[in-house]
């Protein structure tokens, strides 16, 4: 089990509360957010990640491309979007993972 850090600095004293720090990570904006109860023992933490940041930005930027494309091979296609959502510099798992696209076109 975890314990709370030793006092010793006579000014620091273990309380309950939340803590939230942003801070620019090498791919991005990092979120950081915890709760602490009146022992010192986290109760929540929450992380938000760049390429938690980016989703929304990227499925905007999928809309506003794709009909620009329909004069593309499929294949030129594909490759497109692979490179725009890889600009985002999605985390490593992510961008080997979360890539799939099913074109169809329609006449």
């Amino acid at each position: 089990s975890p314990k709370p850090p030793k006092e010793d600095n006579k000014n620091f004293r273990i309380k309950a509360g939340t803590g939230t720090i942003a801070t620019e990570a090498p791919r991005g904006l990092l979120n950081h957010s915890y709760d602490v109860n009146k022992e010192g023992i986290i109760q929540r933490a929450d992380v938000i990640t760049p390429t938690a940041h980016n989703t929304n930005k990227i499925e905007d930027d999928v809309v506003k491309f794709t009909p620009k494309l329909t004069d593309m091979k499929d294949e030129e296609i594909e490759l497109f979007f692979n490179m725009l959502v890889r600009s985002y510099d999605p985390c490593i798992s992510c961008s080997a993972h979360a890539i799939t696209i099913d074109l169809r076109r329609t006449k």
